[in-house]
């Protein structure tokens, strides 16, 4: 049978991780690698990738990343997320970045989708589909960046309960969850 990885595997350049949007994951999550990680809450939380048995802990926190975009670099964070020390990824829910008033069209391009976070000002940061996973580089920002550049927020800066977002049953699913 074909093998499927259980994890992202990019191959890149030492300075770079990546952003994943992922519209199925209930929470975001950060990377020291490459967020400057501005809090670190003393709150965890459990997190299960993709199977029960692979559950660990992670202390909450908030992070900026830098993206590299063909204007400059854009500094972007999350609040209220899970620092998974041994990632290189940023993982942003899509649901929870929604929630917060982000407009993130993960349909590729390919399938006639915008591929974009666009944020209020209407900035926008394209994504790119990447085996499988909509995409986008990401870097430490510098002491600079930070400094001097505005940080474009993807969630908010209070306490973040996915077991609280639920929708009403709906009468048209053919089987009832």
């Amino acid at each position: 049978l074909p093998g499927r990885s259980m994890n992202a595997h990019f191959i890149s350049a030492n300075n770079y991780g990546r952003l994943i949007c992922d519209d199925a994951a209930d929470t975001g999550s950060l990377t020291p690698k490459f967020c400057h990680i501005v809090h670190t809450s003393q709150q965890q939380v459990d997190v299960n990738g993709c199977h029960p048995t692979l559950t660990k802990s992670y202390f909450l926190g908030s992070g900026i990343t830098a993206v590299d975009l063909s204007s400059g670099p854009m500094l972007i964070g999350q609040h209220e997320v899970p620092i998974i020390p041994e990632s290189d990824i940023m993982l942003v829910s899509e649901t929870q970045a929604r929630c917060f008033g982000i407009d993130i069209d993960s349909k590729s391009r390919r399938f006639g989708g915008r591929a974009s976070i666009i944020f209020d000002d209407q900035t926008s940061i394209p994504l790119r589909l990447e085996h499988a996973l909509m995409t986008c580089p990401i870097r430490l920002p510098n002491d600079e960046e930070l400094q001097n550049l505005e940080v474009h927020w993807l969630t908010a800066n209070a306490p973040w309960d996915p077991l609280d977002l639920s929708e009403t049953f709906d009468s048209t699913m053919p089987v009832p969850l």
